[in-house]
C-alpha cells in the first residue's frame, strides 16, 4: 500500500464499538486538518504559509490485516521548505526578534543538511501496539530514498505529553494518538568523481506482523 498525497478516508464507523469511534474521531480530526477547519489562530500570513507547508509535507496510510484497521499513521517530512516555514510561524507566534529568527533558522538549515527527520503521529486500535519507540517493537521504519538504499532510524522518540506547542503546529493530533520524533542520518552528497545521489521519491516503509504500508513523498524540485 502506498500513498503519494494526504488521503481522506471513509468517516462513517463499520460498528458502534468503542474502538470505532475512537478511530472516526481520530479520522474526523484528521479530515478537519486537511480541508483547513482545525487550523487554530490562523490572524496572519505566517499561520497560513506553515498549514500550507504542512499540508504539502504531510502523508498519512491506514494499515489493515484481515479487513480491520490496526495502525494510522500520518507522517510529517522537516524538508528545509517546512522547516523554513516553522520559523516563520513560530517567530511570529513568539514575536521573536530578528536576531532570535535568524539564530533559529541557522539551527533548521544545520539539522536538515545532516538529518531527514520527521513528526509521526500514531493511531492504534489497541494501546500495546503503539510502540514505535521500544526495541522489540512489533513495528519496524524504514526510509528508502530514489536508489533504493534503505536505512533505519537513528533514533525515535516518543513523546509521552504533546505540550500545546506540538498540538498548535501539528493540529492532527488529537488525545487518542501518540507523537513520535523520528530522525535518519542523511545519506552523504555525492563528492567529486562519484555517482550523483538519484533524485527522485523518498519513501518512510512501516513494517510489522500485523501489516505494511509505505508513505512517498516526490521530492523533484525540493529543499
Amino acid at each position: 500500500m502506498k500513498t503519494t498525497g494526504v488521503k481522506l478516508f471513509p468517516l462513517i464507523p463499520s460498528n458502534h464499538s468503542r474502538k470505532n469511534l475512537i478511530f472516526f474521531i481520530f479520522s474526523l480530526s484528521f479530515f478537519l486538518f486537511v480541508s483547513g477547519c482545525s487550523v487554530k489562530n490562523a490572524s496572519g500570513d505566517a499561520d497560513e504559509a506553515y498549514i500550507k507547508r504542512l499540508y504539502d509535507w504531510t502523508r498519512s496510510i491506514k494499515v489493515f490485516q484481515d479487513f480491520s484497521t490496526r495502525l494510522y499513521l500520518s507522517a510529517t517530512y522537516k524538508t528545509m521548505d517546512f522547516r523554513a516555514s516553522y520559523v516563520e510561524r513560530y517567530s511570529a507566534a513568539y514575536q521573536a526578534d530578528e536576531e532570535a529568527r535568524l539564530k533559529l533558522l541557522e539551527k533548521e538549515e544545520e539539522e536538515a543538511l545532516k538529518f531527514d527527520d520527521f513528526f509521526v503521529v500514531v493511531y492504534t486500535p489497541e494501546k500495546q501496539w503503539n510502540d514505535l519507540d521500544k526495541k522489540d517493537s512489533i513495528w519496524r521504519l524504514f526510509l528508502e530514498d530514489a536508489s533504493g538504499v534503505k536505512s533505519g532510524p537513528a533514533f525515535i522518540t516518543r513523546l509521552s505529553r504533546a505540550s500545546p506547542l506540538e498540538r498548535e503546529f501539528y493540529p492532527h493530533l488529537d488525545e487518542w494518538s501518540v507523537a513520535y520524533e523520528v530522525r535518519f542520518l542523511k545519506q552523504p552528497r555525492a563528492e567529486d568523481g562519484d555517482e550523483p545521489r538519484a533524485i527522485g521519491p523518498v519513501r518512510l516503509k512501516v513494517t510489522g506482523v500485523l501489516g505494511k504500508g509505505e508513505l512517498v513523498w516526490d521530492m523533484q524540485g525540493a529543499r
